[in-house]
């Protein structure tokens, strides 16, 4: 019995010296961090040529802001702990954790803090306040500074926070005020009787000065509250990713947070309700960790997430099986979930989450929805306009017509009148289904094949139709008269997938033109397929193998940048046509791309290039800006789909996603959504005018608004 005694006794010690540890070695790295920051920057922005002397005098000022007297007493509590724990530096950790720390030495270091109490509260106070304004400086400073950016870069990648940026400079302050309580506690938990009283000392003083910098700044109480949310979730937890991902966005805010009980149909489960500013979701215990003290407090999130687009909450009337206690009601698309609690938590609840599904409202544009049903339904359907009409014209006798409005009123287009909506009104329009390959036109209607048809492409420049049969590529012009009577050519066989697009010469001008083709060799070994397509006669052309190299991988987009393409496969890769030579799209370096994009949970679908050096990256759950480098650009701004995506294209100033159940609109400049449309399985039907989008039975039209009457 006393062997088992002294082992636990023992574990017990070496908990608390990990404990130890990690409270030292976090103050380490906090004051080398403020080192940086107030020693290495500072001198750069002193001695650079690229800033005026105005620019830096307020980047010393305001952005920089009372750093040196945080830097002073984080400096004097580091060498506290060096004095009492007898240890220079934290990097050898088996030789720290082998001292034994005497209840005396704790309380010593305690006594550091709370002596410091009033410094710390009125300097981190102080930093608080103007941490907002300190963000914008220099954000304004660099933008304004390329060349000066350029030096950040440098100077961040050679002390190795490249991936974190500038502004973790900025809010590690904000973060580390935080992390004291935790910090403490965790030695508290397997402290000795001696020290536990001063560790409770400590504890309350920092939380004090937690509750005065909330007092002081509302900015920090919301980033307080989502940085202990974030971190109380396990990180394997089913949409933990998404949801981290989301709160870097600006403004966002954590709205309430209640213990709750979940009524199932056996049993009733406590569970946490988190109601943010854009969504709300569950939290319960993982019981799998519920046997470690040191995991207790990490939930994970429990069904899915529930965006307030798609929320309707209701306060039950009657009471539940408590006195004092009601139920409420809330409905997420097809799920439904019943909640009970005090009556002024349900309240509280109901009134947050309404008024949140309320401003998301407001962002909302006005969409208006025209729509026709088609005769014939083309399962498996692809379809491109080869020639749009000049002027739109109703055509009874082939479809029947049906308007629909979403919620919000009709829109009336500034720039031109606004036409019937049918299938003979968009001009000439090739379907391939899985009834075979017809052209409809204003006038006719004709039957090419009826052999199982799909991935129709069209080349306006060369009138070239391009589509897959059989696994086989073929190809085929007609003129604008629909001359069909043109000899169809098998271009390739043995295809998965194809795309098409074109590269400019920048020295002559030359334009060409390439099909990209996945095909299965001999073997079953997978090859990429580059065909250069050109025109060699009114109804006929010629085509060549470019350019053949091993892939791995279905391909579910290529793009065309320069004498470079942008292939969405297991991820995203960029190939030069000219030599062949491949690179990782995204920059393999930038952690806060590999640490929420992982091959297992985000499905690449495409790339688009929004501004000479901005391109939209899109994965089926998100979708971020990057530059040419594959670093994060614009990081705040992130598109969330709250959806699986199949397809994601731009129209104007708006990106367009395409799920399963609906269609969402985000504005490009804000990743902010703007609209949803419930359409099955939608894809995009390229127009120069308006937003189509069809499906195997119906056809849509999607009518804006101008930007400058868009909803802010």
């Amino acid at each position: 019995m006393l062997k088992e005694e002294e082992k636990g006794d023992a574990n017990q010690e070496e908990k608390r010296m990990q404990a130890i540890y990690e409270l030292f070695l976090s103050e380490f790295e906090y004051k080398y961090d403020l080192v940086l920051w107030s020693r290495t920057f500072r001198y750069l922005v002193d001695n650079t040529v690229n800033l005026s002397l105005m620019d830096k005098h307020i980047f010393n000022v305001h952005v920089l802001l009372n750093i040196e007297a945080i830097l002073t007493m984080q400096s004097e509590l580091v060498a506290s702990m060096m004095e009492n724990f007898q240890c220079d530096n934290p990097d050898a950790k088996s030789k720290f954790l082998s001292l034994n720390i005497s209840a005396e030495k704790m309380v010593s270091v305690c006594n550091a803090f709370i002596e410091r109490k009033d410094v710390l509260q009125s300097a981190y106070i102080e930093y608080a306040n103007k941490v907002p304004k300190a963000t914008d400086v220099m954000d304004k400073i660099i933008k304004e500074n390329s060349l000066f950016d350029k030096e950040l870069v440098e100077v961040l990648q050679r002390v190795g926070r490249l991936h974190l940026g500038c502004t973790n400079f900025i809010l590690r302050p904000m973060q580390k005020i935080t992390r004291y309580p935790l910090l403490f506690r965790a030695i508290k938990k397997r402290g000795r009787v001696a020290e536990v009283e001063s560790l409770d000392q400590a504890i309350a003083a920092i939380r004090e000065i937690n509750i005065k910098v909330n007092e002081n700044v509302q900015y920090s109480t919301n980033y307080f509250s989502m940085y202990h949310l974030l971190h109380s979730i396990l990180p394997d937890s089913g949409n933990q990713r998404t949801l981290s991902f989301g709160a870097s966005q600006k403004e966002r805010q954590h709205m309430r947070e209640e213990e709750v009980s979940l009524i199932l149909s056996t049993e009733k489960r406590p569970v946490t309700i988190v109601v943010l500013d854009n969504c709300v979701f569950f939290l319960e215990a993982s019981r799998s960790v519920m046997n470690n003290p040191l995991t207790l407090s990490k939930r994970r999130i429990l069904y899915d997430i529930m965006p307030h687009c798609n929320l309707k909450v209701e306060r039950l009337s009657g009471s539940g099986n408590k006195i004092g206690n009601i139920q409420m009601k809330i409905e997420s698309g097809p799920d439904t979930y019943t909640l009970e609690a005090l009556d002024w938590v349900i309240d509280g609840l109901v009134q947050s989450i309404n008024e949140c599904i309320k401003a998301e409202k407001e962002k909302f544009i006005e969409i208006t929805v025209n729509s026709f049903e088609l005769e014939i339904s083309r399962k498996g359907s692809s379809m491109v306009i080869t020639e749009e009409t000049g002027a739109e014209e109703c055509r009874a006798d082939t479809e029947t017509e049906t308007g629909t409005d979403t919620e919000t009123k009709p829109e009336t287009r500034a720039d031109s009148p606004i036409q019937p909506f049918s299938l003979a009104g968009l001009g000439t329009i090739v379907v391939a289904s899985e009834s075979g390959l017809e052209i409809s036109t204003p006038d006719k209607r004709l039957i090419m094949s009826t052999k199982e048809t799909e991935n129709v492409m069209y080349f306006k420049e060369m009138s070239m139709l391009l589509y897959i049969r059989n696994r086989m590529l073929y190809g085929v012009v007609f003129g604008r008269n629909d001359d069909i009577d043109a000899p169809t050519k098998k271009i390739t066989g043995k295809i998965m997938s194809a795309f098409i697009g074109h590269t400019t010469d920048t020295q002559t001008g030359e334009v060409n033109r390439f099909a990209v083709a996945k095909q299965i060799g001999y073997l079953g070994s997978e090859e990429l397929l580059v065909i250069k397509l050109e025109q060699t006669g009114p109804n006929t052309f010629s085509s060549y193998l470019h350019r053949r190299m091993y892939i791995a991988g279905d391909i579910n987009d290529v793009s065309f940048y320069g004498k470079n393409i942008a292939i969405a496969s297991n991820d995203f890769e960029l190939i030069n046509l000219l030599d062949l030579t491949t690179q990782e799209l995204l920059d393999p370096l930038d952690v806060t791309i590999n640490h929420y994009v992982t091959k297992a949970k985000s499905k690449p679908i495409s790339s688009k290039k929004i501004t000479e050096n901005i391109y939209l990256i899109i994965f089926d759950d998100m979708g971020f800006f990057i530059n040419r480098f594959g670093s994060r650009k614009m990081a705040h701004i992130l598109f969330l789909w709250f959806m699986r995506v199949h397809q994601v294209e731009m129209f104007g100033d708006y990106i367009v996603a395409l799920g399963e159940k609906q269609t969402k609109l985000y504005t490009t400049e804000d990743g902010i959504l703007r609209g949803i449309v419930d359409i099955d399985d939608g894809k995009v039907l390229r127009h120069s005018k308006y937003l189509i989008i069809y499906n195997d039975t119906h056809f849509y039209r999607l009518l804006l608004p101008n930007k400058n009457s868009q909803a802010q």
